[in-house]
């Protein structure tokens, strides 16, 4: 979409949205590392083009926009209630642009079992988005005396604060504020199974219960049979700072009864509940041997 008036045209951003949604879905090309198998995926984008490279997009609010049709009135006169959402006709039914107010890009695979290098099998619903309009705060882990460690990041990050808007705090120990683009992965009560001859549980009927499923004889390792997990990466929106700053990480498990499978006659495990968290950062941009974290 873009503006009708020319004028206006020439100062706002165009906006874009889409919807997909399909069975069965396969990966190709990467069944040597991550293979995919599920019964239905769900992909949803709500875009625009950013103000500027330090500013955030604008993307239509299509719900508001584009309300329900209330009261059982066929208002378009197209023989049918539509719900709230931009429709878009085809010959046999309607696909309705109902994304959120904020830019964002959204899979979800249902029923999915997702292996990773034959040593992770995940089972359940699975979501992936990439994101973006968060502010974080930021414990940098650098020392004051930043400009006698390493003169070079020091200069990058005095510039930034300068001339690019990042709120560094005066001894390099914080950054307040920074706008970020996200990307994470979520999974709420999945079956997980990490070890070998993998997975433990197959769901053959597809009926997203795997309880009823008689387990591998031959899978060793870690079977948890109800985890959520939740993981986020994040990067500076604005590209000058993108290129200085490092990208930032967050993971979170739990889960409930996990059990040790195929060590019966060596090892036993008996536990409530695993909890597992990830809070770190990725290097390559920082020089040196100082490492950041996200402060909460």
């Amino acid at each position: 979409m873009e503006a009708t008036d020319a004028a206006l045209a020439d100062v706002l951003p165009s906006f874009r949205a889409a919807k997909l949604t399909g069975d069965n879905p396969q990966l190709v090309g990467m069944d040597d590392i991550v293979q995919l198998q599920a019964a239905q995926v769900m992909a949803s984008l709500n875009d625009g083009d950013a103000w500027s490279e330090s500013l955030g997009k604008a993307v239509v609010d299509w719900q508001t926009s584009f309300p329900a049709e209330a009261d059982e009135t066929d208002t378009d006169g197209d023989g049918k209630i539509d719900p709230a959402g931009f429709e878009l006709a085809t010959s046999s039914a309607s696909i309705y642009l109902d994304a959120e107010a904020r830019p964002y890009l959204r899979a979800t695979a249902d029923n999915a079992l997702l292996q990773i290098d034959q040593f992770v099998h995940i089972t359940g619903d699975l979501a992936f988005e990439k994101g973006s309009g968060q502010n974080v705060d930021i414990a940098t882990g650098l020392p004051d005396n930043l400009d006698e460690v390493d003169a070079t990041l020091h200069a990058q990050l005095t510039d930034a604060k300068t001339n690019h808007g990042l709120q560094l705090s005066d001894d390099f120990s914080t950054i307040s504020d920074l706008a970020v683009d996200t990307m994470s992965i979520t999974a709420t009560g999945v079956s997980a199974f990490v070890g070998i001859n993998g997975p433990y549980k197959t769901d053959t009927n597809n009926d997203g219960d795997l309880s009823d499923e008689t387990p591998n004889a031959d899978a060793t390792g870690i079977w948890l049979p109800n985890t959520d997990l939740g993981f986020l990466q994040m990067e500076a929106t604005d590209a000058s700072l993108a290129d200085v700053l490092p990208s930032f990480r967050a993971a979170k498990l739990s889960g409930d009864n996990p059990q040790l499978v195929g060590m019966d006659d060596i090892m036993k495990l008996q536990v409530a509940q695993v909890l597992a968290s990830l809070n770190d950062v990725t290097l390559e941009r920082i020089a040196g041997q100082s490492r950041c974290r996200l402060a909460n």
